[in-house]
């Protein structure tokens, strides 16, 4: 007799159809992983260059507290980074395929979460479970999350993304037994807002939100689960109003400093910045909803931000439009909590990064965690509707998952492939002068200097008041043997009133280079690239970054050198020391001078040296630095019998 086959249980279905996603994402995403770094992963990884590599202990905490993306400097995000490699350049494929294992692990975390949602929601296991796992899918799998894993510096949104789920998943499991075993789950609880809060922050400031997220939780899945416990309301105002009330306070005290960094870094103001943010969430929404190969990327530095509620015209309909959704979303949350969740959790998840804070106005990225809202809202929404027409919407939302597959892959195509993705983003942002840049050092790298500097005119015309770019045209015209002095007039002139941006400096030593390598000569010396650096100088969207300044000033300083100018060379350096403090300047403004024979000087630059404070960066050189002091006291002490003239600092 055959035995006799009995149907696999629910828990084993939904475990196979889990691992099923977990394949498929991988297999999605697995093209992208050959393509090169792009953007900010330069600045932020160039650092394990320093020093000689990460070969110690000193070295590495000094990479990890290297990090200026944010305030805290994101420690746990470069450490991670650390664990890829020791040395820069690098391979970028390891950072990419760790960039990966993590977007899966948060895809297993996203389905956790939602499971326990629903639960919340009153949900059964059954319904929850694939609800859960449609919600994993259709978020995983999304085109808008391809930016997040293949640009490796986004692995700071996927760490802090991470923990974020982590803690919530620690914090609804023990919201779901609060009311039955009230210190078990204030102890769950309270590990996932305060430890994983931590953890997620020191990410990327974004974890800061973890209480705003189980906020709207409560206001929503849990808006018929009131607690009984009565240490219930202490815990919620130490735990989730406490760090919001505090992160409020922070950024009231810091307002004058946010505008400041609006007025020299920005081409918008706060008003404009905040009339822009629900044009910019609806476009969001719009990319979730809608799917195509092209229209999601990594440049968007052409979005035109609003001027007045008028303009562009969608700027009134939008805030009217976000202000009728949140308010519907409030006072319907206990009728329609599955709605109310959705809009509010996308709505909290850019409460930080699309407010006050005076980033740039739009980024894919910024939807990795929030992108869960409208995923969960979409899978109730497909599984609760009446029986008959059941199959309908869950095959609708299938398709549509299935739809981001072959999307997503394609996408993950054309990031693993530079050259290809340079030309996309062109064709698609034509107006973005960063999609523009990237064309044109991909035009460099094959050897097409005329099809790059075509690119660097367009980008020029798009954004004249673009430093680097008004330099790096200037340098390719060289190179192309177009070059007219009026080039560098022109150039001198943008500089001088250019917006801010942070590639100015580099672009200019690159110029530093070619002239004392005569690539340019005779139109660009190194005078010529001085009086382009003292343009730079005299611009205050520059002077209003101390890291650019001290560039800029050492930058002209080193132009000094090489005209032979001491006394200009001190007088540079000074200002870049004054600017930015760092003990590498008065040790070279003590070499020089040693060098000259002014070696009282020299004495009262290392002394200024011995007394600059360490920065953790560059702790690693501390030690060396020390020992190079006193070399070069002995040295002045061999030839201290001679009479020293005094240098001059207002003769050149």
């Amino acid at each position: 007799m055959p035995p006799i086959s009995r149907p696999l249980s629910h828990e084993i279905r939904v475990a196979v159809s889990l691992y099923a996603v977990i394949a498929i994402v991988v297999w999605v995403f697995w093209p992208g992983l050959t393509g090169d770094f792009l953007f900010d992963d330069f600045p932020n990884l160039a650092p394990m260059g320093k020093h000689g590599g990460i070969t110690s202990w000193d070295k590495l905490y000094a990479f990890v507290m290297s990090g200026s993306a944010g305030s805290l400097g994101r420690p746990l995000s470069m450490l991670s980074f650390a664990l890829n490699d020791q040395y820069w350049p690098a391979s970028p494929e390891p950072f990419k395929y760790t960039n990966l294992l993590i977007h899966v692990i948060c895809t297993i975390l996203v389905f956790a979460l939602c499971r326990l949602i629903t639960q919340a929601l009153g949900k059964s296991t059954r319904a929850g479970d694939w609800i859960a796992l449609l919600a994993a899918a259709t978020w995983a799998l999304h085109p808008l999350q391809v930016s997040t894993v293949f640009l490796v510096v986004q692995r700071m949104t996927q760490l802090s993304a991470l923990f974020t789920l982590g803690g919530l998943i620690f914090y609804t499991a023990g919201r779901l037994r609060l009311n039955s075993h009230a210190y078990r789950g204030l102890l769950l609880m309270s590990l996932g807002i305060g430890l994983f809060g931590c953890l997620a922050t020191l990410s990327k400031e974004n974890g800061i939100l973890l209480p705003l997220y189980a906020l709207v939780l409560e206001a929503t899945a849990f808006s018929r689960n009131r607690p009984t416990h009565r240490l219930w309301r202490l815990w919620r105002w130490g735990f989730l109003l406490a760090p919001l009330l505090l992160l409020t306070a922070y950024l009231a005290f810091r307002a004058d400093h946010i505008l400041h960094i609006y007025e020299y870094r920005r081409d918008f103001t706060l008003e404009e910045r905040l009339l822009s943010a629900p044009r910019i969430l609806f476009t969001y929404l719009y990319h979730l909803l809608t799917f195509r190969v092209g229209g999601t990327g990594l440049f968007h530095d052409d979005f035109s931000h609003s001027t007045s509620i008028f303009a562009p015209w969608t700027t009134l309909p939008a805030l009217i439009a976000l202000c009728s959704l949140t308010w519907v979303a409030i006072a319907k949350r206990r009728r329609y909590p599955v709605f109310a969740f959705a809009v509010l959790w996308f709505i909290a998840g850019h409460s930080l990064e699309g407010s006050v804070i005076p980033l740039e106005l739009y980024f894919e990225h910024r939807n990795y965690l929030p992108l869960i809202g409208p995923a969960l809202g979409l899978a109730c929404f497909a599984t609760s509707t009446p029986h008959r027409h059941q199959a309908i919407t869950i095959g609708t939302l299938c398709i549509i998952v299935g739809i981001s597959v072959i999307l997503t892959r394609q996408n993950a195509y054309i990031w693993g492939d530079t050259n290809r993705l340079a030309e996309v983003w062109v064709k698609e942002n034509p107006q973005s002068v960063r999609a523009r840049q990237l064309a044109a050092n991909t035009s460099i790298k094959r050897g097409h200097v005329k099809e790059a500097l075509d690119h660097l005119e367009k980008a020029h015309i798009a954004a004249p008041r673009f430093g680097a770019i008004s330099v790096g045209r200037l340098q390719l015209r060289c190179l192309t043997g177009v070059i007219e002095p009026e080039d560098i007039t022109h150039t001198t002139k943008v500089l001088s009133s250019a917006h801010y941006d942070t590639a100015t400096s580099a672009s200019l030593g690159k110029l530093r280079t070619a002239a004392h390598r005569e690539t340019c000569a005779p139109t660009i010396t190194a005078k010529t690239v001085q009086r382009l650096a003292q343009a730079a100088l005299s611009n205050p969207n520059y002077l209003g970054d101390p890291k650019i300044a001290f560039n800029l000033h050492y930058l002209n300083g080193m132009l000094y050198l090489d005209q032979r100018d001491l006394a200009g060379l001190v007088e540079s350096l000074d200002d870049a020391y004054s600017a930015y403090p760092l003990i590498d300047v008065p040790l070279l403004q003590a070499s020089a001078l040693i060098s000259a024979g002014l070696y009282k000087d020299a004495e009262r630059y290392l002394d200024l040296a011995e007394t600059t404070p360490p920065r953790a960066e560059y702790s690693p050189k501390r030690h060396a630095q020390l020992q190079y002091i006193t070399k070069l006291r002995e040295r002045i002490a061999d030839l201290s019998s001679r009479k020293q003239p005094t240098i001059n600092h207002d003769h050149r």
